[in-house]
């Protein structure tokens, strides 16, 4: 299966998925635990194990990307966005009616 055939089949439904706020505490959640179990290696672990290391975080930060980025892109709105201001003049001049009625 490719991405364009899993975002056609499950993109929304994933990205609803992704905004639950317990799936968000559980990423943060794993890399906090990740981040302090790399806290706790002393430096000779580190010495002795640079490469595996790096390549486990490597790897966890990839599937991390690839995980978020499965859901089928928003797109922009296509219709024109018009703020509307208003008319200063018109709305001085409202209030000046509405203060002074008889």
């Amino acid at each position: 299966m490719t991405l364009e055939e899993f975002q056609d089949r499950h993109g929304t439904q994933f990205g609803q998925i992704l905004k639950l706020p317990a799936f968000n505490e559980a990423l943060v959640f794993l890399s906090l635990k990740v981040c302090e179990e790399v806290k706790m290696l002393n430096d000779s672990e580190i010495r002795d194990n640079a490469v595996i290391i790096l390549s486990d975080l490597r790897g966890r930060l990839r599937h991390e990307f690839e995980l978020l980025s499965l859901p089928v892109p928003q797109e922009a709105p296509k219709e024109n966005l018009v703020e509307e201001y208003v008319d200063q003049v018109a709305e001085n001049f409202d209030q000046f009616n509405q203060r002074h009625k008889p």
